[in-house]
């Protein structure tokens, strides 16, 4: 994926299709060197289709982290760590584990 309209359209585009009410909130940013580093929260309800999962009208809160890596004022690498796995429990594809009690 390479710049803006890569990102727009593979990540935020089908976000956005799939979560009308996609709201991004940024818990933390921080830069220091030539790294930037974002902490946030995808909140949304899953009211279209998202990697071939149909509509479950479920909410979810899933945490991201990215890690940027800035070179002549652009970046030229990026780490994303998003917790695929809560996203999934949260969207009923896979099921939670029992309780531990």
């Amino acid at each position: 994926m390479h710049g803006p309209d890569g990102f727009r359209n593979r990540v935020y585009k089908p976000l956005r299709d799939a979560f009308s009410d996609l709201e991004v909130v940024i818990e933390e940013l921080i830069a220091e060197d030539n790294r930037v580093v974002l902490r946030a929260t995808i909140h949304g309800i899953h009211e279209g289709e998202f990697n071939d999962i149909e509509a479950t009208g479920n909410t979810i809160e899933v945490p991201v982290m990215v890690i940027h890596r800035v070179e002549d004022g652009l970046v030229a690498e990026r780490w994303v760590i998003f917790d695929a796995l809560s996203m999934m429990q949260q969207l009923d594809v896979i099921p939670n584990p029992p309780d531990a009690t």
